[in-house]
């Protein structure tokens, strides 16, 4: 489904989407992970309960997952 996205914003029908530099497929400034092996599930305990995305600012904690993600 991503790969059609991207191709669709390629042709610049799916508006709400972007892929900046780092290649990475955005909805609306959110990361756009596939529900594969529970990869979205895995991001989100990751994100939340590592020592290094305690959300002290949602800026961070949005920065660290890029960064990682």
């Amino acid at each position: 489904m991503l790969s059609k996205i991207r191709g669709e914003l390629k042709l610049g029908k799916a508006l709400s989407f972007v892929v900046y530099d780092d290649d990475v497929l955005r909805f609306k400034s959110q990361l756009c992970v596939l529900d594969v092996n529970d990869l979205r599930k895995i991001v989100m305990i990751e994100a939340h309960y590592t020592a290094y995305t305690i959300h002290p600012a949602a800026n961070k904690m949005y920065k660290d997952l890029s960064d990682r993600y």
